[in-house]
């Protein structure tokens, strides 16, 4: 199935509308009605250029989309089906549990996503998916609230992949680059690594708000609920991905929740490596990561967690193969929700990108603007922001801008193309992070089990500040073409923007009222006290705040 029989057409900024209503649909709600709205419009614009039919349109774009990724589909749905098995049999109770005792505080919680995050850098759907299931418990046994732990491993999953070389996303990259005329493509690579400045202040941002307990925006009413311990009833939490047990989950070990958690990884990236070819043949590590199928390889090895659970499980009774069978269906049933929202994201971003070229004509518009050299990187940045939060995918973005990049930066301009490259990237990798339409947008909600407006709206905050030092930054890299001045500079930067917020913050919270209460004099350190009704005193009250109930001990 394809819709290559649709004659694509390019009509200019109008392509771009549509993706920026889903934004403003929804803030006013309703993540699948502002998609199909979107779509609606999208097809209209479609019929009124080609003559197609919007509902031919609609249902060719759909199947077409599902069909080439049809494992992604069915890996979540059995990914759903494991999570609720896990926790059925015990094993998230008891790593809970574990991690109460070993992960002691927010600030260690917080951490240890940050790491986890780096050490599964190998792809972003891999990354966001498993790092949100392990740390999801010692989340919330921390009072870390849903919307900062889809922000942490969404942001890390994303930008690991232009800042580590041994990433599926540095293989298509590379590729990209070779094909573009550029010799040597994966040393250019390399050297578009020290210029991933938003990546580099994405970590900074993350390590800065976690070691301060610092945050802005919507993302700081969220936390004070958990620290408070009203989650439940804030929103943040995706009701229809989680499945209430009972306490008969006790039984089971910690063991029930690693050992199909860690098959899963060591056999996702063994998949990875075997199907890129790197067992059969004598090509390099990128190569093979270049060639593989990263959404196949989590789906074989998710097949394989399935069946250690079952033979985990049922053996040691912790359920029977009819209970496991259902856990599996329920689990499956959550995910629905997030495979409707990722199908119609899918239908929008190739209804936009393929058919209607929004790549195309703002790639035309970079190349044939009178852009003075140095000021390239940071107009380069604000291109992709702008293409790849419109179309919602970062691949698509730097597949349109990557051979543009390397056409204005030859000849003359030869010594921004790193720094450029570098830039293009970045700005690929925003609207990856930010995007309604983005499938990592919508996959890092779903394994933190985060309400997906939520995050949408929490995490925007957070990218834009790190986007706006990071132009900055840019425009520093295009004149100084110093590594060490624009990193610096940056970081520097970044640093005081949110100092001056902390700052605002502070002047501007409610001024808090502490009474200090009168020490008890006693005569021995073993010296008890009895209350009686004669020691009871009046209530304290001073200015505005609540009253305050004092009991004093007095020895008579």
């Amino acid at each position: 199935m394809s819709y290559e029989k649709y004659i694509p057409v390019e009509i200019g900024f109008v392509s771009i509308l549509p993706p920026i209503e889903v934004v403003s649909s929804l803030l006013l709600g309703s993540v699948v009605a502002s998609i199909i709205y979107s779509i609606a419009v999208l097809n209209g614009m479609v019929e009124g250029l080609s003559k197609a039919n919007p509902v031919d349109v609609l249902f060719t774009v759909m199947g077409t989309k599902i069909a080439n990724n049809v494992h992604i589909c069915l890996f979540l749905l059995l990914m759903g089906g494991l999570i609720n098995l896990i926790s059925t049999s015990g094993g998230s109770k008891a790593y809970g549990k574990m991690a109460q005792r070993v992960v002691k505080g927010k600030r260690p919680a917080l951490f240890s996503t940050l790491f986890l995050g780096v050490v599964m850098f190998l792809d972003d759907y891999f990354n966001a998916i498993t790092t949100g299931t392990v740390m999801r418990n010692v989340a919330d046994v921390n009072k870390v609230s849903k919307p900062k732990l889809a922000y942490i491993v969404h942001t890390v999953a994303t930008n690991m992949c232009i800042t580590i070389p041994l990433t599926s996303w540095a293989a298509a990259i590379v590729s990209q680059i070779k094909d573009s005329g550029v010799d040597n493509s994966f040393m250019v690579f390399l050297n578009t690594i020290p210029y991933n400045i938003y990546s580099f202040l994405s970590f900074i941002m993350i390590i800065l708000t976690s070691a301060f307990d610092f945050d802005y925006g919507k993302m700081k009413y969220y936390e004070d609920n958990a620290k408070l311990g009203l989650s439940a009833t804030d929103g943040s939490i995706d009701k229809a991905a989680t499945i209430e047990h009972s306490d008969k989950d006790d039984k089971g070990s910690v063991w029930d929740l690693l050992a199909p958690i860690l098959i899963l990884i060591i056999l996702s990236i063994y998949f990875m490596f075997y199907l890129g070819g790197l067992f059969d043949s004598d090509i390099s590590i990128t190569d093979a990561l270049g060639a593989t199928s990263a959404p196949k390889a989590l789906l074989y090895a998710c097949c394989f967690a399935l069946l250690s659970s079952l033979l985990l499980y049922v053996p040691r009774k912790l359920m029977t193969f009819l209970d496991w069978m259902e856990n599996f269906k329920e689990g499956m049933k959550t995910m629905i929700p997030t495979l409707t929202i990722l199908v119609l994201a899918w239908t929008i971003s190739g209804t936009s990108g393929d058919l209607l070229k929004t790549g195309d004509y703002v790639g035309h518009l970079v190349a044939k603007s009178p852009i003075p050299a140095q000021m390239l990187p940071a107009v380069i940045f604000l291109v992709g922001m702008a293409l790849s939060f419109s179309m919602g995918t970062a691949w698509g973005t730097f597949g349109v801008l990557i051979p543009i990049v390397v056409k204005i930066c030859s000849g003359d301009n030869r010594k921004y193309l790193e720094v450029s490259l570098a830039s293009c990237l970045c700005g690929s990798v925003f609207g990856d992070n930010t995007s309604p339409i983005s499938d990592t947008t919508i996959l890092a909600s779903s394994s933190t089990q985060c309400s997906f407006l939520v995050h949408v709206a929490t995490q925007l905050p957070y990218a834009i500040t790190t986007a706006v030092v990071s132009i900055i930054g840019y425009l520093i890299a295009g004149w100084t073409q110093s590594v060490f001045v624009t990193l610096l500079v940056s970081i520097l930067l970044l640093l005081a923007v949110l100092a001056t917020i902390r700052m605002t913050r502070k002047k501007h919270a409610e001024p808090v009222v502490e009474v200090e209460l009168p020490e008890v004099k006693k005569d021995g350190d073993e010296e008890k006290t009895e209350k009686t009704e004669e020691n009871e005193v009046d209530e304290v009250v001073i200015g505005e705040a609540p009253p305050v109930e004092v009991s004093m001990d007095v020895q008579p």
